[in-house]
C-alpha cells in the first residue's frame, strides 16, 4: 500500500520534463563536485555522481518532510548536516 496516493507517487511514472530535470540537476551537481574535488575544496573520496544523487535526494526528501512535519526550517538542518559530512 503506497504511503502517498497522489499519482506521481503511487501509479504514474514521472513525466519526461520532471525526469529530465532531475537527471540534468544530478549531472550539473556532479560536475561542480568534480571541480571542487580537483581544486581540493572537497574530499576526493566520494564518487561525484553518488554525492550529487545523495544531495538531490536530501533536498527533495526535505521538501516532503517539511510538508509532512510542518517544519519550514528542515533545509537548514540538512545543509548543516551535509556541510559536516563534506568537511
Amino acid at each position: 500500500k503506497p504511503l502517498f496516493k497522489t499519482p506521481i507517487f503511487a501509479t504514474e511514472p514521472p513525466n519526461e520534463p520532471v525526469k529530465r530535470y532531475f537527471l540534468e540537476l544530478e549531472d550539473l551537481l556532479a560536475e561542480v563536485i568534480k571541480e571542487a574535488q580537483k581544486e581540493g575544496t572537497l574530499n576526493k573520496d566520494p564518487d561525484a555522481m553518488d554525492l550529487a544523487v545523495s544531495m538531490v535526494a536530501l533536498v527533495q526528501g526535505g521538501f516532503v518532510m517539511g510538508q509532512v512535519l510542518g517544519q519550514s526550517d528542515i533545509h537548514q538542518t540538512i545543509a548543516r548536516a551535509m556541510g559536516s559530512l563534506l568537511a
